[in-house]
Parts: structure tokens; C-alpha cells; sequence
């Protein structure tokens, strides 16, 4: 949309970046590490001085000069998040001299990324129309010595060295999802993080599988997700994306999903079930390779979205004044009830953390639950979690795991 960003690159480390957004989250930033407090951050700012705030606490002996390299590498990690959307993107690459960084982010703090950023920025449904062309692939491992990784192996997706035990009995995706005790999105998120890693890599052909069954019951899922699904939705694409990006997820889906790709072996239902599931890809891909259909097309989805937002505004605010009146059980029905939808607030998922961290496991086990919270939290993009009602509900979730003393920081 004609907003420009820059990445610098220095010696294989990212020393700089530049997006519009300027917000510095530095003193927030230092008092969620515990460098300071927010006392002497405001001290700080009131003093009358041309210099950075860091410089400042450093020459009033309340921060430790190591601390602002932490706290700038911090700022170009969120910065750089900014630049990863649902949206897309011209790239363009230029060769001239760049100021050497001693914050820059190198390859293990940009691995701590990627895997924040799966979990954060990827929705599901992308992941979905990403992994449909190569659900019949089998997962070779790409690169062993990484696997033993620390920051691959502590992932916060979960049970990756579960799924890279799987991958190392070369199985395909499907089988995967299949076989792995994760719920499909978190197996999908952990196998794209690999993916990205190179950490494994996808086998040059389709494994031709006679499991008829198991795709029978695959195209019913996905029969079944495409019907809530919108044309750019269908495709795995942005609103915004331009003709050849449209052409290219058409193409990829219709490798694996054309009805004439099926063995003629296969039964008369799951060749209905996949012509079936193909018609309305076709049917996407009708409507938006043309750019007057398409344009129409958006402006129904964008009025039908205000209605929709407008409706799930006047319901949120209900939940929101139930939370503020200690009535969470009740909040946490409307909260769950909106998030089955698609379309709802950024932040909803801090609101709905927030009651369920209030209303406690509903199961005799608390481990499950405390880690399904933690999963969840991580859902908030890096650039989000610096708000206010973030920093109170991830001062709840300290307290929560018994880090009284960091969640009085929060609080």
C-alpha cells in the first residue's frame, strides 16, 4: 500500500531496520526486564536533557550501561516484526555501505524470531492452503546437526523434537497430522518452522498412497473449512495480492486437488468429495484473476465486515464490563463465543486470556492448562505486548506459575 520499510544486512547479522511506525517502547522495555524501575523512568524523562533515555539512567546510576545493548537489540526485534503482515510485499535489493551495529540480530536470535513470528503472524487457514500441494510429500531431514539446536529444541511451538522423530521415519505430512499427538495447527505451525529453518525439506515427489480412507477423511475437513472460508481465504491469499500471486496458489492448488490428479483407483466418493472441493476454487480463482470482479468483490467483503465488526463490538463490550465486575465465567462465554468467528478484534485473545486465567482449569489438570495459557500468550504479536491490558494479563500469568516477584513488576 505503498508504505516502505528497509532490513539492513551486515556480516550475515541484521543491523538495522526502518519502518514508520516510531514508537521506542525503550523505558517499558527496561522495566519489563527488571533494569529499572518505572519510578526512574519518568524521573528521567522529566529532567531536562537532549539525551537518549538510556544515557540518562545510565549518568544517574539507575542502569547498567550492558542493559541498553539488550534493550536496542529488543527495539529492532519488534521493529522487524512489524515488517511480517498479512499483506504483500515488493522486495527489492540494494548493495552500499552499511554503519556496523553492535545490537544487530544474528542467527540464533533470528531463529527466536521465526518461531515467535509462527506462532504470531501465520494464521491457520494460510497454513492450510500453504500445506494442501504437499500433504502427499514425505519430510526428509535437511539439516541433522541442527536439530540439536537449543533454540529449535526449547522451541515455544511445543513438542518439535515429537514431530522431528516422526519426520526421521520419513513420513509424509499427512501422516503427521495423523500420527502426532499435537492438534493439527500446532503440528502445521511446528513443520513450517522447520521448513523455514531448513531443518527439513519436502521429498522431490508425491508419495502415491492407496489410503483412500485417509483422503476420504482429509477432503471432508478441508470441504468442510473451505465452506467457512472467503475466495482469498480459499486461495491462502491476501486481499491485496497482485494477478501473479493469484495465478501461483490457483496453480499449486490445482497440482493436488484437480479431479484428474486422483488415481483411477480411487472411489466414486472421493471423487466427488474433491470435484466437489475443486468447484469452489475454481470458483475463486474465477472471480478474483479478474480485477473488476475482484474489486467488487472486496468492497462486499469490507461492508459485510464493518456490519459484522459492529455486531461483535456492542458483544465485546459486554464481556469487557463483565471482567471489570469480577464476573469472568460470564465474560469468558461471550469472549469464547467471538473468537469462533473469523472477524474480531487484534486483541481479543488477551481479553479471552485473561478470563480464563480468572476462571482457572476446568480439568484436574493444572499442567495442561498452564500450558495451553502459555501457548496462547504467545499468539500475541511481539509489537502487541507492550499494552496495558497485555502487561496486566501477563502479570495474571506469572502469578499464576508462581513468579510472584516478576508479575509484581508487571502489576
Amino acid at each position: 500500500n505503498g508504505e516502505i520499510s528497509s532490513v539492513a544486512f551486515s556480516e550475515g547479522n541484521i543491523s538495522h531496520v526502518n519502518v514508520n511506525d516510531k514508537t521506542s517502547y525503550f523505558g517499558i522495555l527496561l522495566v519489563e526486564h527488571g533494569f529499572t524501575t518505572g519510578e526512574e523512568v519518568k524521573l528521567s524523562l522529566n529532567r531536562p536533557s537532549e539525551k537518549p533515555i538510556g544515557e540518562r539512567l545510565v549518568e544517574a546510576n539507575a542502569l547498567s550501561p550492558h542493559a541498553i545493548r539488550i534493550i536496542r537489540q529488543e527495539q529492532l526485534a519488534i521493529r522487524l516484526s512489524k515488517t511480517i503482515q498479512n499483506s504483500s510485499v515488493q522486495v527489492s535489493f540494494l548493495e552500499h555501505p552499511v554503519h556496523q551495529s553492535k545490537d544487530g540480530i544474528d542467527r540464533d536470535l533470528l531463529t527466536n524470531q521465526l518461531n515467535d513470528w509462527v506462532l504470531s503472524k501465520v494464521t491457520v487457514d494460510w497454513l492450510r492452503a500453504y500445506f494442501t500441494p504437499w500433504l502427499d510429500h514425505a519430510l526428509l531431514i535437511g539439516s541433522k546437526k541442527r536439530t540439536e539446536d537449543r533454540a529449535i529444541r526449547d522451541s515455544q511451538l511445543g513438542l518439535t523434537p515429537e514431530i522431528l522423530k516422526l519426520i526421521d521415519d520419513v513420513r509424509t505430512v499427512q501422516d503427521i497430522l495423523n500420527e502426532s499427538s499435537l492438534d493439527e495447527e500446532k503440528s502445521l505451525r511446528i513443520i513450517y518452522f522447520l521448513l523455514l529453518e531448513k531443518i527439513v525439506v519436502f521429498a522431490a515427489g508425491p508419495v502415491n498412497s492407496l489410503d483412500f480412507q485417509g483422503k476420504y477423511q482429509r477432503l471432508k475437513i478441508m470441504a468442510g473449512e473451505i465452506e467457512k472460508q472467503n475466495h482469498f481465504e480459499i486461495l491462502g491469499i491476501s486481499q491485496n495480492a497482485q494477478d501473479r500471486e493469484i495465478n501461483r496458489a490457483y496453480l499449486e492448488l490445482a497440482k493436488a486437488l484437480h479431479p484428474d490428479k486422483l488415481s483411477p483407483r480411487a472411489p466414486e466418493n472421493v471423487r466427488t468429495l474433491q470435484h466437489s472441493i475443486f468447484s469452489k476454487i475454481a470458483e475463486a480463482y474465477d472471480i478474483l484473476r479478474d480485477r473488476g470482479r475482484r474489486e467488487i468483490y472486496i468492497n462486499e467483503l469490507t461492508m459485510g465486515h464493518a456490519d459484522e465488526m459492529l455486531h461483535i463490538e456492542s458483544v465485546f463490550e459486554e464481556a469487557h464490563g463483565l471482567l471489570f465486575r469480577g464476573r469472568y465465567q460470564k465474560a469468558l462465554a461471550i469472549l469464547e463465543k467471538i473468537a469462533e468467528g473469523k472477524k474480531h478484534r487484534t486483541d481479543l485473545i488477551v481479553y479471552l486470556l485473561w478470563a480464563k486465567i480468572k476462571v482457572g482449569s476446568l480439568s484436574k489438570d493444572s499442567a495442561a492448562f498452564i500450558d495451553e495459557i502459555t501457548y496462547q500468550l504467545n499468539l500475541v504479536p511481539p509489537e502487541e505486548r507492550h499494552t496495558p491490558i497485555y502487561i496486566y494479563v501477563k502479570g495474571l500469568y506469572l502469578k499464576m506459575i508462581g513468579n510472584v516477584d516478576k508479575a509484581y513488576v508487571y502489576f
